[in-house]
């Protein structure tokens, strides 16, 4: 079983920068991971590294927190696929999840679906 072959590599420190996304597509080469997970801003330049690799781009909407508007996670979500990246990983607003208005958290969720 591969597990690198199932695993996102992974780097979303906010001090990330260029020079540690090409390090991090180097590294997901080397050990074959299926995609690497980024910010939004470096989704082009990981996916230029990556292209013709076969290890896909994934850039995280509404992170950390999850707590913006779902028109500014749909525009990320926008700007991502403009860029390259084939996935997205969203982060729920946490606050509407700990107070349990679970109908605004899947609106939320359900409108970012649809504009991925």
């Amino acid at each position: 079983m591969n597990l690198a072959g199932m695993t996102d590599h992974t780097l979303l420190k906010p001090q990330a920068m260029e020079k540690d996304i090409v390090a991090l597509c180097h590294e997901a080469q080397l050990h074959k991971f299926a995609t690497v997970c980024v910010n939004p801003i470096y989704v082009q330049t990981a996916a230029k590294l990556l292209h013709g690799t076969g290890i896909g781009v994934v850039a995280v909407v509404g992170f950390p927190l999850g707590a913006t508007f779902t028109e500014v996670k749909i525009q990320e979500v926008f700007m991502v696929k403009a860029h390259g990246g084939k996935e997205v990983d969203m982060v729920i607003n946490i606050g509407w999840a700990k107070s349990g208005n679970w109908d605004a958290v899947e609106q939320d969720v359900a409108r970012v679906v649809e504009a991925a």
